[in-house]
């Protein structure tokens, strides 16, 4: 609120969007902002996610330029797939490992705005607030770690639903009714839970085509791997989460994902044991009228091994019979944990950062910069720093690092030509002080040189240091030329000017060759 962009003259904070963890967390987020800036009185700031009624009109105020909110709080709605150029800055508060997923989030503020400050006054920029330190993960890490997106309860119900589908299409089961049936029954409501999606909805539209292909019964008749794979990545996400007990959507996951293991031929003595284990605790609740009625299959499930036994459809009567008692029992998942601390921030770190039209998040010069300065010790950074040579599977290595951890070999020759690995690693990381003294300091200790001369080998110590190497045309730069030409500056001392020179193509060389 403070340092973000702002708009209509500095008065309003421009439109932001809060990456937040999970629902609890964005919630908690939403109820701190509340408190803090309760004049705004709820409508500033507000959450979106899968869980919220009419997700969908939020996000339609949060388009529109002029209507509230200014902030959305975003779990997964907002990472991809939304185009509203007013938004300029963007708050990370929650690591991100997938480099793909991370470049879409960044997406969202790359989208230009005509007078969005006023009238010629386009949008140039857009901030981004990293509270969890994601720029610094991926200047180390350039691959990122590739991670799915957490899969809701929902999602996981339907996607075990659409195995037995494309199970039961087997012909050992078409030829038992109730198995068609079952079937059929199963495919009615992913047809009709696609009728309940709002087609005006941003996330909807962009999933159309699947969804005009499988409303369709006759594509049901057989799936595919394809048609199978189309439907979870496409279809299954969007589908609306009902408003059932959670406990009771809990327990159906637990039934159809033993039903389809034993469809696989896998194991399910876990599964089978943890149900088990969750009836039993029915066997407490002897005073719910509720639980009483169903004491019968309770016993049995939690005193015998019935379950190991259990047909496919004895298993379904357990899910539909059980599902809604579940809720009685005492809670076992612990409470959610918040911390309460100071709001002081340390160490601030505000950089401008350089995206390219690529996949690379960071200068790719800055971000080999970081490496190696933060990697002195390693055994060939050290050579390099010490200017020792180093050996062919040295220098391999080194190829790896630069090429396939840190980036390719072509943003490599876009950021430095025809230069050599080594050349430019000791470009970063110089030559160590000592080394550097040494290797100079000679001329100085043998008192032969007049004050200026000696100005011009310190001179060249810190070059040296600095910059790992140096070029013969820049001791016709400054800050050399302050001193004069280095002809007329070593003329009456030719021969040694000469060693001196020798020493310097020593250390570019050192910096080309390997061992």
């Amino acid at each position: 609120m403070e340092k973000g962009i702002k708009v209509e003259g500095g008065d309003k904070l421009g439109k932001t969007i809060i990456f937040a963890k999970n629902h609890r967390h964005a919630q908690k987020i939403e109820d701190v902002f509340n408190e803090l800036y309760p004049y705004y009185k709820g409508e500033f700031a507000k959450l979106i996610d899968n869980k919220v009624k009419y997700n969908d009109d939020i996000i339609d105020d949060f388009s529109n330029k002029d209507d509230f909110p200014q902030i959305a709080i975003s779990v997964d709605m907002l990472d991809t797939g939304v185009d509203i150029p007013e938004i300029v800055n963007l708050v990370f508060f929650k690591p991100v490992k997938s480099k793909i997923k991370f470049w879409q989030m960044i997406g969202r503020g790359t989208r230009l705005c005509e007078n969005l400050f006023g009238i010629g006054q386009n949008k140039q920029e857009f901030y981004i607030f990293d509270y969890c330190k994601n720029f610094e993960y991926f200047s180390v890490n350039e691959n990122g770690k590739e991670t799915t997106s957490q899969i809701s309860l929902t999602e996981k119900i339907f996607n075990y639903k659409l195995d037995l589908i494309v199970e039961l299409q087997h012909m050992k089961y078409q030829a038992q009714e109730d198995f068609k049936q079952y079937r059929e029954s199963l495919i009615n409501e992913f047809i009709d839970e696609m009728s309940k999606l709002n087609r005006n909805s941003f996330v909807v539209k962009s999933k159309l085509y699947y969804i005009d292909q499988f409303s369709k019964r006759e594509n049901w008749n057989y799936l595919s791997i394809l048609d199978s794979t189309n439907i979870k990545e496409n279809i299954v996400p969007i589908l609306l989460a009902s408003d059932e007990n959670e406990d009771a959507k809990r327990f159906d996951n637990l039934l159809y994902s033993l039903q389809v293991k034993r469809m696989n031929n896998q194991k399910t003595n876990k599964i089978e044991e943890h149900i088990s284990s969750l009836v039993a605790e029915l066997e407490k609740l002897g005073t719910v009228p509720k639980v009483v009625k169903k004491q019968e299959l309770i016993l049995k499930i939690a005193e015998t091994d019935y379950l190991s036994r259990a047909s496919f459809f004895d298993i379904e009567k357990v899910r539909k019979e059980l599902r809604n008692l579940i809720q009685y029992i005492d809670p076992y998942m612990r409470p959610p944990k918040y911390s309460d601390f100071e709001d002081i921030l340390m160490d601030i770190n505000e950089d401008d950062v350089y995206l390219s039209s690529g996949n690379n998040f960071t200068n790719y010069k800055k971000k080999l910069s970081k490496y190696f300065n933060s990697n002195l010790d390693n055994i060939i950074v050290w050579k390099i720093r010490h200017n020792e040579k180093i050996n062919d599977v040295e220098k391999k290595d080194l190829e790896r690092i630069l090429f396939e951890e840190l980036g390719t070999d072509k943003e490599f020759e876009s950021a430095y030509g025809n230069k050599g690995v080594v050349e430019v690693v000791r470009n970063i990381v110089g030559i160590d002080p000592a080394t550097a003294s040494e290797i100079f300091s000679k001329y100085i200790n043998e008192n032969q040189l007049n004050m200026k001369q000696i100005q011009f080998v310190k001179l060249l110590i810190d070059y040296v240091v600095k910059n790992g190497t140096i070029d013969m045309i820049a001791l016709t730069e400054d800050p050399f030329r302050a001193l004069g030409e280095v002809g007329d500056l070593f003329e009456d001392k030719i021969s040694t000017f000469l060693k001196i020179r020798k020493d310097i193509e020593d250390i570019n060389e050192n910096a080309k060759k390997l061992a």
